[in-house]
């Protein structure tokens, strides 16, 4: 399955869009996106979205243009989340030592954190041994022996990691259980624990849409409107 998609959704198309030097050209669109960010399409797919964790080592076919070029990678490391959680939680003056902030602040993994913390593994599998685990998730547990728990941990952690994206901007169990492709009652489960470890996102997300909904002044003095100054 890995390979088929290697294969037919970026190797294909790279073929087929390179020109006569062999170079793929991507297609970016600076306005591409209805939040304002940038989008990538076109014959070469996108560009923006090349998985590159696990089994998808597909990056390794992508080669400068030259000897005298080289691909580097810049990450902002969670920015997103660091800027939300200092907005949410200064807002409503939480306790620092209770908060998401204090966590960056401390240099804590926060994914490792809310895995350990909310206790992921229990919720989606109870006592079941890491080999079973494995199984489950379509490994074959005699080649992974003496791994085993390394790689529950790794695959809980990400769990946690796309709550804290995902849950970010108030999503709900029915998005929580379409991206990580779980039963209902166990994403409102995982939602419910998440925010009580996190209580600031939610009300800071009802802070603001009854704020944006708030009809004020016009700027130029002709009236209201439902206007966010």
């Amino acid at each position: 399955r890995v390979m088929n998609k290697i294969v037919h959704t970026y190797l294909e198309k790279w073929l087929r869009a390179a020109d006569n030097d062999d170079i793929v050209h991507g297609s970016i669109d600076d306005t591409g996106t209805v939040s304002g960010r940038a989008s990538s399409s076109g014959d070469a797919g996108n560009l923006q979205n090349i998985p590159d964790r696990g089994s998808y080592t597909v990056k390794r076919a992508i080669i400068p243009y030259s000897h005298n070029w080289m691909f580097f990678a810049i990450d902002y490391g969670q920015l997103e989340l660091r800027l939300a959680a200092w907005i949410a939680e200064g807002l409503f003056k939480f306790d620092p030592n209770m908060t998401m902030t204090r966590l960056f602040l401390s240099g804590e993994d926060m994914h490792s954190y809310v895995r350990d913390r909310i206790n992921i593994r229990s919720i989606l599998y109870g006592n079941m041994d890491a080999r079973y685990i494995l199984a489950k998730l379509g490994y074959d547990p005699a080649e992974k022996v003496g791994k085993e728990e390394e790689i529950v941990a790794k695959h809980t952690r990400q769990i946690a990691k796309t709550m804290n994206f995902g849950l970010l901007y108030s999503g709900g169990a029915k998005m929580l259980s379409k991206l990580l492709k779980l039963e209902e009652h166990v994403s409102k489960r995982l939602v419910s624990e998440w925010r009580t470890l996190f209580p600031a996102f939610s009300l800071a997300q009802t802070y603001y849409n009854e704020l944006a909904l708030k009809r004020r002044p016009r700027p130029d003095g002709s009236g209201q409107v439902l206007y966010v100054t």
